[in-house]
């Protein structure tokens, strides 16, 4: 049976029609009837089957369909990058449950879900386990995979109230940013909620990335001296929470452009010795951070030693722990010493019992960090001469420790 669907609008015809589409039917059609058999206010068609002895039935033959009902789960449009940030955010957007509006909607909030990493999640289960308070609000869902059905755990970040809008969204904390060579993803699922706490809609589960936009900022203090071990170069530390080290380049004219081509080295410390160096030669050096993301170039050129080693006056000085606070548990102790004495940095927690310590020193003054790694201890971090115990007081708690080993638990402090 063909049916070729009129083109007018409003209940008139303007003698125009469809190009014939098929539908199947008995054997030997001998009559049709139309009607709105199903009260849909759709024109339906039956058609007699002279042979068969029966009707075919094709509702909404005439008309375009009714559209499906509303789906009662909500739907994620996208999870994005916050543009023009330290990275960390994605916004989480969704369309509303299609019982959020109408005269009788039913939909009271809704609850936005992240899943845990793997690594993270093995530590909640051992902690639910526990019955910790703190993770209360991790939820476990069962998906299917090809090797069959794996457990995930989830967290619930907010709850928002539902208002009948089109459109939801929520700025969401990521579990980690963009790495230079990986985009770590982050997924999401969205719940509508109702006055019925067993009664539910869920969206599918939907994942993006963030993206730390700022770079470190430019180096200062960097200054170049001839030796006759080569070039001495030196600078202040910078402070950014995210710093992960600097690039130190070296050209044979001062425009020279920065790239693998004439890299020297990628360093944690503020002092190096370059042994290739000349008097010659031109250094560009850049702060790079834990994503990848090169800052502003600093540049210096090679200059002759003056009356003091390090180029002006040094006193000694120790500056606090940075980041402060530290998110990942990494920390950075600057400092200053202001002869060839030795020097040792000490972890110390608070029962006076050292946690470890690293001996610095050398054949002349120096500027230097040292990155101490994490520390699971609440400790006393001092940085001792020959001449006693002279420094600040810092107060952290981490995970592990390079400097040595620390107790599985302590409360959590800030640096001081």
């Amino acid at each position: 049976m063909s049916i070729l669907r009129g083109q007018g609008s409003g209940g008139a015809g303007n003698g125009t029609f469809t190009a014939p589409q098929a539908f199947p039917a008995g054997s030997t059609v001998t009559g049709l009837a139309l009607g709105d058999f199903d009260a849909d206010t759709s024109t339906d068609v039956v058609a007699c089957n002279y042979e068969g002895q029966s009707v075919s039935v094709l509702l909404h033959g005439c008309n375009t369909p009714p559209p499906p009902p509303p789906s009662p789960a909500p739907t994620i449009v996208d999870v994005r990058d916050v543009p023009n940030d330290q990275g960390g955010r994605v916004f989480v957007t969704w369309l509303r449950s299609g019982l959020d509006g109408g005269t009788a909607p039913s939909i009271t909030g809704y609850r936005v879900w992240r899943r845990i990493p793997p690594a993270a999640a093995a530590l909640a289960s051992f902690a639910r386990a526990e019955t910790s308070p703190a993770l209360s609000s991790v939820w476990i869902r069962h998906e299917a995979s090809p090797e069959g059905t794996t457990v995930t755990f989830w967290e619930a970040l907010v709850t928002l109230p539902a208002e009948q809008l089109e459109g939801y969204g929520y700025t969401a904390p990521t579990t980690q940013d963009s790495m230079e060579n990986s985009n770590p993803y982050t997924a999401f699922f969205i719940t509508a909620l109702t006055a019925n706490p067993n009664v539910f809609y869920q969206s599918s589960v939907d994942s993006g990335y963030s993206v730390d936009n700022f770079p470190p900022s430019q180096p200062s203090a960097f200054t170049a001296i001839i030796r006759s071990s080569g070039v001495s170069l030196q600078w202040a530390s910078n402070r950014e929470a995210d710093l992960d080290g600097y690039r130190l380049y070296r050209g044979t004219t001062p425009n020279f452009v920065p790239g693998p081509g004439n890299l020297v080295t990628t360093m944690e410390d503020t002092v190096t010795v370059d042994g290739g160096g000349t008097a010659g030669t031109f250094y560009k050096l850049a702060a790079i951070d834990k994503h990848g993301n090169q800052g502003p170039v600093a540049k210096a050129t090679p200059a002759p030693p003056t009356g003091r080693e390090l180029g002006g006056p040094v006193a000694f000085a120790l500056r606090g722990a940075m980041p402060n606070p530290a998110r990942d548990g990494r920390f950075t102790i600057s400092y200053v010493l202001a002869s060839s004495a030795p020097a040792r940095l000490e972890v110390i927690d608070r029962g006076r019992k050292a946690r470890g310590r690293r001996e610095r020193g050398g054949a002349r003054p120096r500027r230097a960090h040292a990155r101490a790694g994490t520390a699971r201890a609440v400790a006393r971090r001092c940085l001792r001469r020959s001449a006693g115990a002279v420094g600040s007081r810092a107060q952290r708690q981490g995970r592990g420790d390079e400097v040595g080993p620390t107790p599985a638990t302590a409360p959590r402090h800030r640096a001081r």
